[in-house]
């Protein structure tokens, strides 16, 4: 298996986790999602329509706050967005993302309200009713929660439990990560990765230049190797995010130039767009910004009552 795998996958408890019910938790930043529009011109007012169905807000009161929000972004006031301003804006609303993330999949992975997750609780939001899963990843689930369970009291407070989903904010965790992405693919036990088997021995030679590219953005001295303080950047990075990125897959979804600036006109005349990306953590920002602990220009809005997870 070869290592963004690994790391985006099944051995990190953030990873998604796919399951059929209503019930069933989605972990981590990969749960975020796009609200699956069709993007044709003459479907337009379906797009639309689709969006207020979404945020569960009239398109006049989505532009409003839009418009409100516009100016939080706009740090020098000259009535334009830099891809900077930008930028700098999704890393700061980053950590209330994963801290009203946290919050939430704590709250529904705890099914008996007690303020608190056990191992049984975790085990059945990540696994369901996989048993063959379930009882392959047993130990892995455990080790991480012993990780984690800082007091060893033998239950998760939300500080705790938060630590699962972002690797980087806890060293000891961390470590478990690397050492399990060692295990699988460090075939030869010294810690160390080189490209024969990252690539493994299923790789056609077709597939070969694409994961040597990758292989090489992994290898940040060129060594020709991916050492375990290779391994931890890319954990973190994954964790912290790539922001100018962001902006520009959303700059690219609206059909602007990657560099352009976004004014109040060009920004509520791309509206799905912005309001499908980051800028608004998917629209959630704007149905539910007291959920954020940031000081915002407007309430959370009275047509709309929080869904259930």
């Amino acid at each position: 298996m070869r290592l963004s795998l690994l790391i985006f996958g099944a051995f990190l408890v953030a990873a998604s986790v796919a399951q059929e019910d209503e019930d069933d938790i989605t972990f981590g930043e990969e749960a975020e999602g796009d609200f699956g529009y069709d993007e044709m011109a003459d479907e337009m007012m379906d797009e639309t329509e689709g969006l207020e169905d979404s945020l569960g807000l009239a398109r006049p009161e989505i532009e409003e706050r839009m418009s409100k929000l516009f100016p939080v972004l706009d740090k020098d006031g000259d009535g334009k967005l830099t891809k900077k301003e930008m930028s700098e804006w999704l890393k700061r609303l980053h950590p209330q993302v994963q801290m009203r993330q946290s919050n939430l999949e704590f709250d529904a992975i705890d099914k008996d309200k007690s303020g608190f997750v056990d191992l049984s609780e975790l085990h059945d939001a990540y696994f369901g009713e996989d048993e063959a899963a379930a009882a392959e990843g047993k130990e892995d689930i455990a080790l991480r929660f012993k990780t984690v369970d800082k007091d060893g009291d033998g239950k998760l407070t939300v500080e705790e439990f938060k630590k699962l989903l972002h690797v980087g904010e806890d060293p000891a965790l961390m470590k478990v990560e690397i050492d399990e992405i060692l295990k699988q693919q460090d075939t030869d036990g010294n810690r160390q990765i080189s490209f024969a088997e990252f690539k493994g021995q299923e790789a056609s030679e077709e597939d070969e230049e694409s994961m040597k590219k990758e292989f090489d953005s992994y290898d940040a001295n060129k060594d020709g190797v991916i050492d375990e303080k290779e391994i931890e950047a890319i954990i973190v990075q994954h964790s912290e995010g790539d922001h100018e990125r962001d902006v520009t897959d959303m700059l690219a979804d609206a059909g602007l130039d990657e560099d352009a600036s976004l004014t109040l006109a060009t920004m509520l005349e791309k509206l799905e767009s912005v309001v499908q990306s980051k800028l608004t953590d998917y629209g959630e920002l704007l149905r539910y910004p007291h959920e954020y602990g940031m000081d915002l220009p407007f309430d959370a809005p009275e047509s709309t009552e929080k869904d259930e997870l």
